[in-house]
């Protein structure tokens, strides 16, 4: 009975200490779920983004709406304005900081 206990007690801890530290073991196993959720999510922002891609290049693609596409591109990237119209720029004011007098 001695030989057994002797012999199965350290294998057993061995074993239970492989499963939560060892290769593969729980921890790992916990760290790669977690990495695993974070991935998930970031697919599944990336998935939203790439749709909205798509919409707006079907509705440059569109020829009832390709004109008025490409005028709102061009006046919210590029600032351009008809002719004729007055273009309004608002600059945030920075604030100045003076030396102090001594």
């Amino acid at each position: 009975m001695k030989l057994n206990l002797f012999f199965f007690l350290p294998l057993t801890l061995i074993l239970a200490f492989s499963l939560v530290f060892g290769k593969n073991g729980l921890l790992e196993y916990k760290a790669s779920s977690e990495e695993l959720q974070k991935q998930e999510l970031l697919s599944k922002q990336y998935e939203k983004e790439q749709a909205q891609l798509r919409d707006r290049l079907d509705e440059l693609r569109d020829p009832k709406t390709k004109a008025y596409a490409y005028e709102t591109l061009a006046r919210e990237k590029l600032n351009y304005v008809k002719e004729g119209e007055t273009f309004y720029r608002f600059v945030k004011k920075r604030e100045v900081l003076l030396p102090k007098e001594k």
